[in-house]
């Protein structure tokens, strides 16, 4: 469910990203703008795994 609900919201995001822009500039720029907003939520998402994450997470302890 939470993997639907975060592709729910980028593509709220983008399509909104895309609808904001394409009112003022031409369809390309929109676009690019719609992709561009999603590499930087990626980015932040990135960022956060990264130093969120334990680096010994999901590792099992040898005896």
């Amino acid at each position: 469910m939470a993997s639907s609900l975060g592709s729910a919201f980028g593509v709220a995001i983008s399509a909104t990203v895309y609808a904001m822009i394409s009112t003022s500039s031409g369809v390309h720029v929109a676009a690019t703008g719609g992709i561009i907003a999603n590499v930087i939520f990626a980015a932040i998402a990135l960022l956060s795994i990264i130093f969120l994450v334990p680096n010994n997470a999901g590792k099992s302890e040898a005896k």
